[in-house]
């Protein structure tokens, strides 16, 4: 497909026909995006720029020509490519207005859905980088509007992946809200289960698209509110019921990305991240030492993956750094629990090295106070060294 886009852009170049060109630029950005998410680090970076660069050209002759929907699928990848291939994602957002715009001109659901979605996903990253819990549930409530249009519009023309993909956000929203911005635990529950609602629904719609993107997708949230959840209840049944199914759905979500997108280090990542989380969680409520240690284990390699799946994917946003930072927050946990277990001093430089990359992914995602607490982490493990 790169191919012959690279060809067509040559070809329409050399012919000064400005509107296929434009189609043109922007068809080849898609494919670029793709590859460049697809493709090991080495290859990448060619991609991401191409990406960029030919959807900016796209955006400015779809401009000059006035065609308003050609200018909202270019506005689209443009800034899709600086989300995904920049640190700057926030100004991405003039292009995902700009294609709102676009479709409403042109009564074009597609359009509308695909810029609704995207503008819930710059809400959410915005969540997770914002450490204000007020400001936190203002960027929710327009997270939860924007996804709510995207699904409604893509509803109206029978798009089950995108539907799905859709609600891959509603429901990171409630998440998100639950973990970061409440403290109310009777109102944490019901913020979960409306995640889990809605990941169910979006599941059902991606089994229907008959998409391993979808499925990939739509999965985390699923898994990861399952887990949530499972962490606030008290009943050890119970508990355990949500955490086999969360560790049930995770393991298909790894499996479906490992299958799709090798090379989509990020997401692979967060996917281990909580995979590790999960075998964790599991360990406290194994009462055989032999298997709770096995657990622990597994879940440090785990977590351990996550950190490296992580750093392979390049450049990283302030919302990526802030994640980022709460995974070597998670590994030192796991790796506390498991010195609990065994006594080991061996661990105490891992975690040391873990606590110090904690502070200084933090302190790139501008989130002092998270960093305070990392270097707190270093000073109770240097306390354990003395005694």
């Amino acid at each position: 497909a790169l191919s012959y886009g690279y060809k067509a852009i040559d070809l329409l170049s050399e012919l000064g026909e400005e509107h296929e060109l434009a189609r043109a630029y922007y068809t080849t950005s898609i494919y670029c995006n793709i590859a460049a998410k697809g493709l090991e680090l080495e290859r990448k970076s060619k991609y991401a720029r191409e990406a960029l660069s030919y959807s900016k050209k796209a955006v400015e002759l779809s401009q000059q020509i006035g065609d308003h929907f050609l200018l909202g699928m270019s506005s689209i990848w443009a800034g899709s490519a600086i989300v995904d291939f920049t640190d700057r994602p926030d100004s991405a957002t003039k292009h995902f207005e700009d294609a709102l715009e676009c479709g409403t001109r042109t009564r074009d659901n597609y359009l509308i859905g695909r810029a609704s979605y995207l503008l819930a996903h710059l809400m959410a990253w915005k969540m997770i980088a914002e450490e204000d819990p007020e400001k936190i549930k203002e960027e929710s409530e327009k997270c939860e509007k924007h996804s709510e249009d995207a699904i409604r519009h893509f509803k109206s023309i029978s798009n089950d992946q995108e539907i799905a993909s859709s609600y891959y956000w509603h429901a990171e929203n409630y998440g998100i809200l639950a973990g970061s911005a409440e403290t109310n635990l009777k109102r944490k529950r019901i913020l979960l289960r409306k995640s889990i609602e809605a990941a169910k629904k979006g599941l059902e719609h991606a089994q229907r698209s008959g998409s391993i993107a979808a499925m990939w997708f739509i999965l985390h949230p699923l898994s990861k509110s399952l887990f949530l959840l499972s962490t606030m209840e008290t009943d050890a049944d119970i508990k355990k019921q949500l955490l086999e199914k969360s560790l049930r759905y995770r393991e298909e979500n790894i499996e479906a990305l490992e299958q799709a997108m090798p090379y989509y280090f990020w997401n692979q990542g967060v996917y281990h991240n909580y995979l590790a989380l999960i075998q964790a969680e599991l360990a406290k409520i194994e009462s055989d030492k032999k298997q709770k240690t096995k657990l622990l284990e597994d879940a440090v390699e785990n977590a351990e993956g996550c950190i490296n799946l992580c750093l392979r994917s390049g450049s990283l946003s302030q919302g990526q750094y802030a994640t980022l930072g709460r995974y070597y927050s998670d590994f030192g946990g796991i790796l506390d629990q498991l010195y609990l277990i065994t006594g080991s001093t061996e661990l105490f430089d891992k975690l040391l090295d873990i606590f110090k990359g904690a502070v200084k992914t933090y302190a790139k995602a501008d989130l002092p106070s998270r960093a305070a607490e990392s270097y707190w982490q270093q000073a109770k493990v240097h306390d354990k060294l003395r005694n």
